[in-house]
């Protein structure tokens, strides 16, 4: 990895870390003053508002910086034509979204109150487009900043509805909240570098949804298998038990900006050297991918394990002893998780789209299942289980069933070689010490 990668991960992961130790403590604050069932409730409709925002990106999210690479004349065309799509599919999105709640819990006002404020997210999060713009120029610096400025606005929301006592509704507007600050202030941030005014061009929408359409399929199996925990445990047990469920993921997710960052920074060096026609570069950087994000979060899980208790009674309180045992399962997702998010880079690469909604019907049916079968035996740790097991499938066994995407178990066996590992990190300080 060359050091502009290095610096735009760093731009990334430091904002990100200041993000953590904020959010950890307001997060836990507010998780002891909702109790778990009023945070399961907040977990509960965010699930299907999360299920839904995987189909309003369209799949746009997994092609759109190829796009800006391969059309770097008309990038306004690009991002003005994707913006324009997202929002179109977005606002359906939160009419299904609110149908549903209303449908499965007929005669709850509050619950439909919570719907609507977080159902805003997904119309406002249409304007993330312009992140992946700054991406795909390694220009994460100004997004960070973006990010750090409104983590810093809805800390300070969660945490006057913390000091003056508000309701739950008041904590599920915090979430629109983040969505509509980012939103205009990327807009903003654009209008001053920008080039030209954003456009429409019809025929860039149908070319980039016949590459896109692959993944809205496997963005609905990824939401299935990512959400429907959260759904069954309230429909199977309580709102209290999702509430446990969402303290022991929160704290999985906390670190994972970490990886998010690393996939993030280096995925357009994998396009450049694939466009560029260097194979052995181009394999070189898949396997260097898998070997950080598989061995990181592998050494993270190990902590998370041996802290978990002292981890969750000391930020939450004995009310969420229940998560602990959990926090130990879901750990470990991370790892397998953010292998498979890894490989939406070699994907679009070698058109093997069609594969990964293959892949994904899979595991989301394998999610399903294990859910329906250990959630009224195990509870939480059933749910765990089931969402570690999927996870498993969809990143190494799944692939093996399709001869196109076999050799990409391979890069991930290659990339769990710990010498690999080692040979990054030797690299990464030896050039940090040579430009010092």
């Amino acid at each position: 990895m060359n050091n502009r990668v290095v610096r735009n991960a760093g731009w990334i992961i430091g904002a990100k870390v200041f993000q953590m130790f904020l959010g950890l403590f307001i997060s836990a604050w507010m998780a002891r003053y909702l109790g778990p069932s009023n945070l399961g409730q907040i977990t509960y409709v965010a699930s299907f508002v999360s299920f839904f925002s995987s189909l309003a990106t369209l799949g746009l999210n997994s092609v759109i910086i190829k796009e800006l690479i391969d059309h770097d004349d008309r990038q306004h065309y690009v991002l003005g034509t994707s913006i324009i799509m997202r929002l179109a599919s977005s606002f359906l999105s939160a009419l299904c979204v609110l149908g549903i709640i209303t449908v499965l819990n007929p005669g709850d006002r509050l619950m439909t109150w919570i719907t609507l404020l977080l159902s805003l997210s997904l119309i406002f999060e249409s304007f993330e487009m312009f992140n992946y713009w700054y991406q795909s120029k390694l220009q994460s610096k100004v997004t960070s900043i973006i990010q750090t400025v409104t983590y810093v606005i809805v800390a300070a929301w969660r945490l006057t509805g913390l000091i003056l006592n508000r309701n739950v509704l008041w904590f599920a507007f915090a979430t629109s909240l983040e969505s509509i600050s980012i939103a205009v202030m990327l807009y903003l941030s654009y209008r001053k570098r920008r080039q030209y005014p954003l456009a429409w061009d019809t025929s860039l929408a149908k070319e980039m949804l016949s590459k896109s359409h692959h993944f809205i399929y496997s963005g609905l199996m990824v939401a299935i298998y990512s959400q429907m925990d959260s759904i069954m445990l309230k429909e199977f047990i309580d709102a209290g038990a999702t509430g446990y469920y969402s303290t022991a993921t929160g704290i999985n997710t906390m670190w994972s900006f970490i990886l998010i960052a690393i996939i993030d920074s280096i995925y357009p060096t994998i396009v450049e050297a694939k466009k560029s026609g260097d194979e052995d570069q181009y394999h070189h950087r898949i396997i260097q991918l898998y070997s950080i994000v598989f061995w990181l979060s592998s050494l993270a899980s190990i902590a998370i394990m041996i802290i978990a208790r002292p981890l969750v009674l000391t930020l939450y309180g004995a009310e969420y002893i229940p998560s602990i045992g959990c926090l130990r399962i879901v750990t470990w997702i991370n790892t397998f998780a953010y292998l498979g998010v890894a490989r939406g880079a070699w994907m679009v690469c070698e058109n093997n789209q069609v594969y990964q909604k293959y892949i994904l019907g899979i595991g989301a049916a394998v999610n399903v299942v294990l859910n329906a079968l250990w959630i009224p035996l195990f509870g939480i740790a059933g749910a765990s289980f089931a969402t570690l097991v999927t996870q498993v499938v969809t990143s190494m066994i799944a692939p093996l069933l399709f001869q196109r995407t076999r050799e990409n178990t391979l890069f991930i066996l290659k990339g769990m070689n710990p010498a690999v590992f080692f040979h990054v990190i030797s690299s990464l300080i030896a050039g940090r010490r040579q430009n010092g």
